[in-house]
């Protein structure tokens, strides 16, 4: 939708105007640095970071406001925020470490929980081109705690996914509708077509038995436009944000302008470590 963004909770979902001056999408992840006695330096990053948003809004009607300020101050209740990107909606709305699963393996997010819930890492052919080349290798169980990602669907758009993955068991990708049936992702970098919204579906591994999975894709797109999995996206989206700080709500006192407000704030991925 034009000039809209898809923006809310589990609970409930609207389209609210795209911020005015564009969203800052900033990576922040651990770092530091510093020089040896003998002149060399080294740095040290962690393996992946989170996303923080950047939000303004420079003419917004009280109506636009409310609603979008109903959600921070958690009239629809405490739980993490989530919005689609426009950008990320056509290339890959899963974080990076869902994206790219080896990161996994050098101190990125698992996306498995409980004892040895790291995976180990291999290399692999790229089968698409930039794809990675490496996959993450994961020992399924029984008692495995499986992580998930949600991911918001509209009405009249679909979720499509591709993912490469190899699993001599019964480890897979699914994907759950809202109160509804899952769905097994396929394995081969073909397509899997959801149905559409007005949903929102859970993303998470299953099964037992060696899982070696080199990515996943996801794209919200309207019902009839054809994905595009011929190449491999990165993981532009996240897992579900909170606010940072305070929310800036400015009223404007000209008598042309008494129902307009400029509103910004800060949203900070958290949906991965909670």
């Amino acid at each position: 939708m034009p000039g809209k963004m898809y923006f809310g909770n589990k609970a409930r979902m609207k389209w609210v105007k795209c911020p005015d001056s564009g969203m800052g999408m900033n990576g922040a992840r651990y770092s530091t640095e510093g020089i040896f006695l003998n002149g060399g330096s080294y740095v040290r990053n962690s393996a992946t970071g989170h996303r923080v948003y950047d939000v303004n809004w420079n003419f917004l009607r009280a109506n636009e406001k409310d609603e979008i300020r109903s959600y921070l101050d958690g009239v629809y209740g405490p739980g993490l925020i989530y919005f689609l990107d426009p950008f990320a909606m056509p290339r890959n709305v899963l974080p990076t470490a869902w994206a790219s699963p080896a990161v996994a393996a050098d101190g990125g997010p698992s996306l498995v929980g409980g004892l040895a819930s790291q995976p180990t890492k291999v290399t692999v052919t790229p089968a698409v081109p930039a794809s990675p080349v490496s996959a993450a290798v994961y020992a399924l169980e029984s008692a495995t705690v499986f992580k998930e990602v949600w991911v918001p669907v509209p009405d009249g758009f679909q979720l499509h996914m591709s993912a490469r993955y190899t699993a001599p068991g019964t480890g897979k990708v699914t994907a759950t509708r809202d109160g509804g049936a899952t769905t097994t992702v396929a394995g081969t970098g073909a397509t899997t077509t959801l149905a559409a919204g007005p949903s929102g579906y859970t993303v998470r591994l299953a099964g037992t038995g060696a899982l070696t999975l080199t990515y996943i894709m996801a794209q919200v797109l309207p019902v009839g436009q054809t994905p595009d999995f011929s190449r491999f996206y990165p993981g532009v989206g996240h897992s579900g944000v909170r606010l940072s700080g305070d929310i800036n709500d400015v009223g404007y006192s000209s008598p042309q302008a008494l129902d307009y407000s400029a509103l910004s704030f800060t949203m900070r991925e958290t949906g991965t470590w909670e």
